[in-house]
């Protein structure tokens, strides 16, 4: 045996303090852009190539919202992307390792053993460089890294209610950084 209890305004009514919206407000071509600009930076933060390929790439941006004027009758804007790429020979220096360095070079020194073989001091007192088993078999290439600044500039203008890129992409990914800044 069951009980079924109903109460008033519970059985099935619909409110209408729901979280879907109630209508797509009309956001200005100010904000949209805005709003753009932001997920343009982010698609550029996560487009970056790997370092572990040999390459560092760092990319900015900068931009220019032109309202309507007496020549056009609609929103553009001028968005500059300067890429500045550097070839690296090795590794990066990171903090860490620095740290690193400048903690063991503050160490206090200890004490001394005097049953230590002391054969490596001998070459040093005499004066001779790089000598001994701490010598470098090979020298390194002193190779400087090369760097190469890029700069882009893209036109976007708002029409048929939505910003849309004027000057055409050289590359696919350009193409994507403002597919996904502007679906």
């Amino acid at each position: 045996m069951s009980i079924v209890v109903l109460l008033p305004g519970c059985a099935g009514s619909a409110t209408s303090t729901s979280n879907a919206p109630v209508a797509a407000e009309q956001k200005s071509p100010d904000a949209e852009f805005e709003w753009g600009m932001k997920r343009l930076e982010r698609a550029l933060r996560l487009s970056r190539p790997s370092t572990s390929d040999g390459m560092y790439t760092e990319r900015s941006m900068d931009y220019e919202l032109i309202a309507p004027n007496g020549e056009t009758d609609y929103y553009t804007a001028k968005v500059t992307i300067t890429t500045q790429t550097e070839f690296i020979h090795g590794k990066r220096e990171s903090n860490k390792k620095t740290d690193e360095k400048k903690a063991e070079s503050q160490q206090e020194p200890g004490y001394e053993d005097l049953l230590a073989d002391d054969s490596e001091k001998v070459d040093t007192a005499a004066g001779v460089p790089e000598a001994g088993p701490e010598a470098p078999k090979a020298f390194a290439a002193a190779v400087e890294p090369r760097s190469i600044a890029n700069e882009s500039e893209f036109e976007l203008a708002y029409l048929e209610e939505k910003w849309q890129l004027q000057t055409k992409p050289e590359h696919k990914y350009e193409q994507l950084w403002f597919e996904y800044a502007f679906p």
